[in-house]
């Protein structure tokens, strides 16, 4: 495989990553509303919980180290909300969906090649 292709693939997969990322994002935004309203309920937590996870864990795989770190510290939050140690507050889930806007634009920004 020549080294083009290897880059051509690699955007690929890239673009890939800021695709869906942003389509869970957009999804799980308003999820977040419902958190504060029903912070109890562990199917809504998971919800939000499973795409942090694999945003977190793709950008790590891809050396977005900046983007991984954020997610971590998103998905620490609502772990703890899963394990009852936080309450789904709305001063939380304000704090969680200013990550989801910044997550945002680090993808928009990746999208831009910046």
């Amino acid at each position: 495989m020549s080294t083009d292709n290897l880059l051509a693939d690699d955007l690929a997969i890239l673009a890939e990553f800021v695709d869906e990322s942003e389509s869970d994002l957009n999804r799980i935004a308003n999820l977040f509303i419902d958190l504060e309203k029903n912070s109890g309920d562990m199917e809504l937590v998971n919800s939000v919980f499973r795409p942090i996870h694999s945003i977190k864990g793709n950008s790590a795989f891809l050396g977005l180290m900046s983007l991984r770190v954020l997610a971590h510290e998103m998905e620490s939050v609502l772990d703890d909300v899963r394990k009852a140690r936080l309450t789904a507050t709305h001063d939380t889930v304000t704090i969680l969906l200013a990550g989801v806007d910044e997550i945002k634009g680090m993808l928009s920004r990746i999208r831009l090649g910046q």
